[in-house]
């Protein structure tokens, strides 16, 4: 499984954020604090709609590489076989 990188910078940031919010108060839980924010860009990013729209995107690059297979094959050494 790959981590996606918007997960991992957003993870650094918080433990940046963490660091300096204890030195100011020893009894903060930052996870609790920025639970809103994260929970709504997880909800949005990795939950159903995220998905949808990064099959979307997936779709059309697969169609684009679909439609220049056949110039592909002809450019290839040998070109396309004929039967």
């Amino acid at each position: 499984m790959q981590a996606r990188p918007e997960l991992v910078l957003l993870q650094k940031s918080m433990v940046l954020v963490e660091g300096v919010s204890r030195a100011l108060d020893p009894d903060l839980n930052i996870w609790v604090v920025a639970e809103p924010v994260v929970g709504d860009f997880v909800r949005r990013e990795a939950g159903p709609l995220g998905r949808l729209e990064d099959l979307r995107d997936q779709a059309g690059t697969a169609l684009d590489t679909i439609g220049k297979l056949p110039g592909l094959v002809n450019r290839a050494p040998g070109g396309a076989r004929r039967l």
